[in-house]
């Protein structure tokens, strides 16, 4: 688990290293949680003097069908960084690599379903892949916030939920105090007027 985005990118050049793939140019698939992180990936790629040799291409909701098609073409060469959400890039996308593809989830999958078909695009057709999973607290949608502090979240967390308590609380007492009213209504309905000693028995 990482800091940023930032660091996040500094991780994925040390695994790079790691598997001896940073001298090779080999293409990268980074998968993001949403056209956000896309976007964020994107810049700091950008920024990163380390990755400025390479093709830098992101599909998200918006591309184009040809140019998606286009894109995901030209993801398998080498020096060519493809990024998109799980959604656009995660399954049914078929990547033919002309080296191995370096694959990097750059988010927490809702379950282990997603991580794996997420995983599968690294090695397709029986091809040799490589894959990492490198998580940023700031993906962490309850951390999304400019201190990123957990202690508040989860103060604002209990206190929403102590609230949704005291709710709770009032309307039953409400309910509580609307059936004595019609109990009370339906007990002097019954005793006005002649004394109606079989509907005294029911009530």
């Amino acid at each position: 688990l990482v800091k940023d985005t930032a660091q996040q990118l500094d991780y994925l050049k040390r695994a790079l290293a790691q598997d001896k793939l940073d001298k090779n140019e080999n293409p990268l698939l980074l998968v993001t949680r949403d056209d956000v992180q896309t976007a964020e990936i994107l810049a700091a790629l950008a920024a990163d003097p380390f990755f400025k040799s390479y093709t830098q291409t992101a599909l998200t909701a918006k591309t184009p069908p040809k140019e998606e098609k286009k894109a995901l073409a030209a993801a398998g060469t080498q020096k060519q960084i493809l990024i998109g959400a799980a959604g656009i890039v995660g399954r049914g996308t078929d990547i033919k690599a002309s080296t191995p593809l370096f694959t990097a989830c750059l988010f927490q999958p809702a379950t282990l379903a997603e991580e794996m078909q997420i995983r599968g695009r690294a090695g397709r057709f029986g091809e040799t892949g490589y894959y990492r999973q490198i998580l940023s607290q700031t993906d962490n949608p309850a951390l999304r916030k400019p201190t990123g502090n957990v202690a508040r979240v989860v103060a604002e967390r209990q206190q929403a939920e102590a609230q949704l308590v005291d709710k709770e609380r009032t309307i039953i007492e409400t309910v509580a105090r609307l059936q004595e009213d019609l109990h009370t209504l339906q007990f002097k309905k019954q005793t006005s007027g002649p004394p109606n000693w079989e509907a005294w028995e029911s009530y």
